[in-house]
């Protein structure tokens, strides 16, 4: 009833008419089992719902997080560049980053995914650029509460700090295992929280 309130009519009837969207809007069994594919994305509803107390539209409130963390990424990508080149190319290479597919239909789109692609960028930063491996990690676990397939990539980068660093850039064995652990950890009660949609999802990923 507020998405009808709040959206234009095409836009409404786009989201509710047509193969699945159809089904779920006009029965609530189904869009409460897909509900769970959201309620995962634990940190982004968090958002959502801070700023729509504010006075925000709930409609405007799914977007209005994905423009901001598209502003933000292309800032980090300026900064990050200007110290390694002067400031116009840094400006350059950071607008040529901005406008990449990818990025763009993320800041156009109401979804979970420019938060998560915030914290991940910042954690390749902490990590590339500072060598503060437990800042990044902490940034990169906690994009798996936005977005809980971040688990995949977590892992993946473990075992390549392990296997491919030698010496002072190799974080702590120790500090590796505790960050996989905490990972899955969170990754394994988000699941449980969301429910089997979300252990669905992921198995289609992996596939």
């Amino acid at each position: 009833d507020l998405a009808q309130l709040e959206l234009a009519p095409e836009a409404y009837a786009a989201l509710t008419t047509g193969g699945v969207r159809q089904a779920r809007a006009r029965d609530p069994a189904a869009f409460k089992e897909h509900l769970a594919f959201y309620r995962a994305r634990v940190l982004y509803s968090i958002g959502v719902r801070l700023l729509h107390r504010q006075g925000v539209e709930l409609a405007d409130a799914t977007w209005w997080i994905p423009l901001g963390c598209y502003a933000l990424a292309a800032l980090l990508f300026l900064a990050w560049a200007s110290g390694h080149v002067s400031l116009a190319v840094a400006a350059l290479f950071a607008l040529g980053l901005a406008h990449t597919p990818a990025l763009l239909n993320q800041a156009n789109t109401s979804s979970a995914d420019g938060l998560a692609a915030v914290f991940v960028c910042l954690g390749a930063w902490a990590l590339l650029e500072r060598r503060l491996f437990y800042l990044a990690a902490g940034l990169l676990t906690l994009a798996v509460a936005v977005r809980p397939d971040t688990v995949i990539l977590i892992g993946f980068l473990a075992a390549a700090l392990f296997f491919l660093t030698r010496g002072d850039e190799r974080p702590h064995v120790l500090g590796l295992f505790l960050w996989v652990a905490i990972s899955a950890t969170l990754y394994l009660c988000l699941s449980d929280f969301a429910g089997e949609f979300l252990e669905r999802s992921i198995a289609n990923d992996f596939a």
